[in-house]
């Protein structure tokens, strides 16, 4: 995966967040702030396994169903491949903000700043993401091309409005995406790095695709706010075909509809010490 070098910098003092707060929030759950048990499915990418059963001797030759987010599936993968490729290149991840503004507040989301060293990595200059007006806000005129322009591998499941994703990381005091950043001179900070996953990247959940309902601009600087006593409160209502979700070391697996509020708790906190490997 390549990991976030430059790019996500300058975590503001208050960030914003999707509400992961259950049923009261905001609109859609949208919170604008400042500054166990169950069995763990992995996710392939490949094949669906509900094949019809109307007549067994025909298996051999009607071809498995294809789920129909498997597109998603192959989407996440590539965002977790090239996130851990920055980490390799930088030591560290992104942090969930790129550049604050002189009053503290995030003008960007972790998602252009990456996607935009993802593309100088391949060596793709695509004008639409790489004249970005860092000095100007997300959602000002001079940066609307970037928003009308979002790369595929944010589109997500059941989202049709343009330039909106529900791929976002969670947010909170327990995950690996706390806040507790250092700035620099140049208002840049760096995100968490491999040494801070002490349970492990292949352990810890890095990113989720949100619900359709909390789909946000994919340029605003807006993520899942992480309740560790409510933990599920974020993700709900979790698909009928499971919650796909990126871990920290760019695999991605489906957490099956009743995944337990305890399993999904350890997968996000990356340092409570109760590992759980999805097998």
């Amino acid at each position: 995966m390549r990991l976030a070098t430059n790019w996500f910098v300058t975590l503001l003092l208050l960030p914003a967040f999707v509400g992961c707060g259950g049923d009261g929030g905001g609109d859609n759950g949208t919170v604008e702030s400042n500054a166990g048990g169950g069995t763990a499915a992995v996710d392939t990418g490949g094949r669906g396994d509900d094949k019809s059963t109307d007549d067994a001797s025909t298996d051999a030759e009607t071809p498995a169903k294809v789920p129909a987010d498997e597109a998603y599936v192959a989407k996440m993968r590539a965002v977790g491949e090239e996130i851990n490729y920055l980490v390799e290149e930088d030591g560290y991840f992104p942090a969930h903000v790129s550049y604050v503004d002189e009053t503290g507040q995030p003008r960007f989301s972790w998602r252009v700043r990456a996607y935009q060293n993802l593309m100088f990595q391949k060596g793709r200059t695509d004008p639409s993401v790489f004249n970005v007006k860092w000095d100007e806000g997300w959602d000002t005129e001079g940066n609307a091309h970037v928003l009308e322009n979002m790369p595929e591998e944010f589109q997500s499941p059941g989202v049709d409005e343009p330039g909106h994703t529900t791929l976002m990381v969670l947010v909170g005091p327990t995950t690996p995406f706390d806040g507790e950043y250092d700035f620099s001179k140049i208002k840049r900070i760096k995100g968490p790095t491999p040494g801070d996953f002490e349970d492990g990247r292949a352990n810890v959940i890095l990113a989720v695709y949100a619900p359709p309902e909390k789909a946000v601009p994919w340029t605003k600087p807006v993520d899942l706010e992480f309740d560790r006593d409510d933990p599920l409160a974020c993700v709900r209502p979790v698909p009928e075909s499971g919650l796909l979700v990126l871990m920290a070391d760019g695999s991605v697996h489906r957490l099956p509809k009743d995944v337990s509020p305890e399993l999904f708790r350890n997968l996000v906190e990356h340092q409570d010490g109760n590992t759980v490997e999805i097998p």
